[in-house]
Order: C-alpha cells, then sequence, then structure tokens
C-alpha cells in the first residue's frame, strides 16, 4: 500500500499500532482489502499529494483511519464506498466518512475477533 502511493507521487505517513498476528486471517484479510480500496481511492480520484493511513485496536474494534489532502467527495449520498462498505458488512462494521472536504478522512471500524 505504502509503494502504491509513492509510485503515484504521494507522500505517506503511516501509524501502525498493530500486530497482526493476533488477527484472525479472516480480519486481517479485510483490513488489507479494505485499505488498498481507500488507497486506490485516493490515488484515482482525490488528486492528493498527501495521505496517513492509521491502524489501531481499541478493546473491542479494529480501526482503520484513512486521510488525504485531496479534492474530497462532490457530495455525500450515502453509497461513496460501497466496496468498502460490503466489505466491512460481514462483521457487522462500520464505515463513517469523517470529512468530505480537505483534507478527506475515512475511518473504518470492525469488531476485533483474536486469533485462536
Amino acid at each position: 500500500v505504502k509503494k502504491m502511493l509513492e509510485i503515484a507521487g504521494i507522500e505517506v505517513e503511516i501509524a501502525n499500532q498493530l500486530d497482526t498476528a493476533s488477527l484472525t486471517q479472516e480480519l486481517e484479510s479485510t483490513a488489507s482489502m479494505i485499505l488498498l480500496e481507500l488507497v486506490t481511492n485516493i490515488i484515482k480520484h482525490a488528486k492528493a499529494s498527501k495521505a496517513f493511513l492509521k491502524v489501531e485496536r481499541t478493546e473491542k474494534e479494529l480501526v482503520l483511519t484513512v486521510r488525504d489532502d485531496g479534492c474530497g467527495f462532490p457530495s455525500l449520498k450515502g453509497d461513496e464506498l460501497h466496496t468498502v462498505r460490503n466489505r466491512v458488512l460481514p462483521f457487522s462494521g462500520e464505515v463513517k466518512v469523517i470529512s468530505q472536504k480537505c483534507p478527506t478522512e475515512v475511518q473504518v471500524r470492525l469488531p476485533y475477533k483474536e486469533r485462536n
């Protein structure tokens, strides 16, 4: 993900506060695909020069935060990021567009499941 942004000429800062070894394989895979989708959206649509990615765990959730300094969403209708929302659905998670203008920030919350 970092390499994709760098190749696209977007400066990236990553704050990863998570040991993925504790995640279930399904949750780790889903989180990776969500980050990939959000980063792809930044590259394709945002016209951003900087991006910030944060992965953290609370007591009950895995929280993914993606922010960029791009153009934002033209308007919010509720159906934005449908691919991300579809990935979150089986986990009963949540997708929030925190800010639709510059900076654009999207936060994804997934219930945390530890690997047995």
